[in-house]
């Protein structure tokens, strides 16, 4: 479990979340300790091959060597996934849709929850569900006019675009 403070702390300071995937445990292990060296502290895993589970699960004791590391899950879909990348020692789960019972599960296990919206309802929505963090997704499709309309209406949160921005 990442501290939900410091998590946001190494967030803002690096400006970005690498966002990732490899069936191949050497080649997501090394990704991970390149971008440990280059200074990312926060780094999501996606849950997009059949063997993500297992490559995630031999991820989380190397990730555990690197100093100040918060390792977490994309791309989850639904609680009891949440829920069993939690319990392998995801320290955050993020996800591509607003699923309120998807942050139930990760507020129970004490564990930050990053849902995608892409409407201000959802933002919104999400918000008063517990994010602490909102992705806005896809960012490539919303873009940064929509972020400017909407910080404004809902100040202080903090949005996450994932996908290309233009």
């Amino acid at each position: 479990m990442a501290d939900p403070r410091q998590l946001l702390t190494e967030m803002d300071r690096t400006g970005l979340v690498p966002v990732f995937f490899h069936p191949d445990f050497t080649v997501a292990r090394e990704v991970l300790r390149a971008c440990h060296a280059g200074g990312v502290r926060v780094f999501e895993f996606t849950n997009r091959g059949d063997n993500a589970f297992d490559v995630f699960a031999k991820l989380v004791p190397f990730a555990a060597t690197l100093p100040g590391l918060s390792l977490g899950i994309g791309t989850i879909l639904n609680a009891p996934d949440a829920v069993r990348f939690i319990n392998a020692g995801a320290a955050f789960v993020v996800s591509p849709i607003l699923d309120v019972e998807m942050g139930e599960a990760c507020r129970h296990r004490h564990t930050p929850w990053i849902p995608g919206t892409g409407t201000l309802t959802e933002v919104v929505t999400a918000h008063r569900a517990g994010a602490s963090v909102i992705k806005i997704f896809p960012g490539s499709v919303l873009g940064p006019k929509f972020i400017e309309a909407v910080l404004p209406v809902v100040p202080g949160l903090r949005l996450m675009p994932t996908g290309a921005c233009r």
